[in-house]
């Protein structure tokens, strides 16, 4: 049986791919919607009532995480585009809910420590995602850049 070119060219899904897409969908994804779901179930248990509009925003964020990730794994370049964007809206509010909380909340016995680790974690997966899948490598796999270096290296001949 002879196999088509396309198949044999395909090249193979680099392993941080697999990786942060499915980081995003457990920890961006699924877990929101846990802690939505338990939410519903207790609303009081937190000691905070939560507004409808926050839940619609983690939900809008967890639910888009989920889509754009399958898309990235399926290779397309929107979804990996749109992926970017959800992560950054997903890490940004928490960013800056911690920044506030360590600049302006002045209690002596209140551990900033855990805050700290919030805007250093939001930082570094941000940075990681966008660093990762802007990288040439990355983009070449999802079809991007191709036809720039194939006119740039016969406008060099």
């Amino acid at each position: 049986m002879k196999r088509s070119k396309k198949a044999t060219t395909r090249e193979k899904r680099p392993f941080g791919i697999w990786a942060l897409t499915v980081f995003a969908i457990v920890i961006n994804g699924i877990m929101p919607i846990y802690g939505i779901f338990l939410l519903f179930l207790d609303p009081f248990s937190s000691g905070e009532v939560v507004s409808i509009l926050t839940i619609a925003f983690l939900l809008i964020i967890a639910l888009g995480v989920i889509i754009t990730s399958i898309g990235t794994l399926l290779r397309r370049n929107r979804a990996r585009k749109a992926l970017l964007v959800f992560i950054t809206l997903a890490y940004v509010p928490q960013v800056i809910f911690s920044l506030a909380f360590v600049l302006f909340y002045k209690d002596p016995e209140a551990s900033s420590t855990a805050a700290y680790q919030q805007i250093l974690r939001g930082v570094v997966t941000v940075a990681v995602y966008i660093w990762y899948f802007n990288r040439a490598r990355i983009k070449r796999f999802y079809g991007v850049g191709i036809d720039d270096e194939k006119t740039s290296k016969a406008t060099k001949k």
